[in-house]
């Protein structure tokens, strides 16, 4: 949302209590962890560069936030909105949850859109999804569907002038 640069001042709230820790592997552990009180609470807006010099060992590990939240509620809602430059991008979705990444291994030598070399946290992404490896997990739901069976994951993204940034002073 900032073209090119860092996204630490990017602005984020995430409808979530819970979100999941990782193993030494970086994949989701199973269980869920309450956001109150940690780095990984974005229930009230903040910078996402806020927390990343915590000592927290998750935090230290994936060098940023590379994990799933748990959304409250079910059907299609909001899931993040992340506030920078004067945009506002929301990610709505029926999916349980949400990936939240904020390009901690980029090194220079991925080139994207327009030639674009990406750096150490120059990048965020916002993807909905079930809980990583849920097939595995008793408590979790799981993306299957059997025979005859129908479903439909919704995902959305909108993009649009923020009037509150416009109007406020950050």
């Amino acid at each position: 949302m900032n073209g090119n640069g860092s996204i630490a001042g990017h602005r984020v709230q995430l409808f979530a209590d819970a979100y999941a820790p990782n193993d030494e592997t970086g994949t989701a552990t199973g269980d869920l962890v309450l956001c109150e009180n940690t780095p990984f609470d974005f229930r009230n807006e903040k910078e996402i560069g806020a927390d990343f010099d915590s000592d927290d060992e998750q935090i230290r590990m994936t060098r940023g936030y590379d994990h799933h939240y748990s959304i409250q509620g079910s059907g299609l809602r909001t899931m993040a909105v992340c506030r920078a430059n004067g945009l506002r991008l929301e990610t709505r979705s029926n999916l349980p949850g949400i990936h939240f990444y904020t390009g901690n291994f980029l090194d220079g030598s991925y080139v994207g859109h327009r030639g674009v070399a990406y750096g150490y946290h120059e990048r965020v992404c916002f993807e909905p999804e079930y809980y990583p490896n849920a097939i595995n997990y008793e408590t979790h739901e799981k993306p299957v569907l059997k025979a005859g069976e129908h479903a439909v994951q919704i995902i959305e993204y909108w993009l649009d002038d923020d009037k509150e940034e416009e109007s406020s002073t950050f």
